[in-house]
């Protein structure tokens, strides 16, 4: 865990694990855990996860961190950037949005065939409302008239509503699917997901 900005690394945050099904976490699978110092926490999970990390503490917003495809093996550090809802504020407005304090965003990486970030994608999403604002990285900020993934492999929703939001890929220049992702929307909070080739 890393601070948006500064790039510190984020003590003391709470996390926990949580079936995919649980959308408040009430019932998570793991105990709760703290980042320590320099920010990493680590967790035992059965084979077959997919479910999410649940994240909250001082000066963050809530995050939601889930992993796609299900775990399978020992997975490499994953980092995760976080940070106060007045950060989140000024990204949105970089991309030209007002993020609302009761809706979320969605953060979505594309990856390719050997896992590293694809850039050219453009995601579709269903359950979104029409105050969902589509974005995607462009210089390593949010940009509201991106069309598509940049060398980062970025993009999501600014101002989701809660709810169940389902992304799909597309190879923006030969209009192929990549894959597809369903994740929760919760108000408040900000998702990380991923997208992986499904073979389709």
């Amino acid at each position: 865990m890393q601070h948006l900005i500064t790039q510190e690394p984020l003590a003391g945050i709470s996390a926990r694990l949580c079936r995919k099904i649980d959308v408040t976490c009430a019932n998570p699978v793991s105990d709760v855990l703290e980042t320590d110092d320099s920010g990493e926490v680590t967790f035992d999970v059965n084979a077959g996860f997919d479910g999410y990390a649940y994240f909250e503490g001082p000066g963050i917003i809530p995050g939601l961190f889930f992993f796609n495809p299900a775990v399978s093996s020992d997975l490499p550090r994953a980092m995760v950037s976080i940070g106060p809802p007045e950060v989140i504020q000024l990204l949105a407005a970089q991309a030209g949005a007002t993020q609302a304090p009761d809706r979320s965003v969605m953060l979505i990486v594309a990856h390719d065939c050997t896992g590293a970030p694809a850039s050219g994608i453009s995601f579709k999403t269903s359950g979104a409302d029409k105050e969902s604002i589509p974005f995607y990285s462009e210089q390593n900020l949010p940009s509201g008239s991106a069309q598509e993934t940049d060398a980062v492999g970025y993009g999501g929703l600014l101002n989701a509503d809660a709810g169940s939001i389902t992304f799909t890929a597309t190879i923006t220049e030969t209009g192929r699917r990549l894959g597809q992702v369903t994740l929760l929307s919760r108000e408040g909070s900000i998702t990380y997901g991923s997208i992986v080739p499904d073979g389709s």
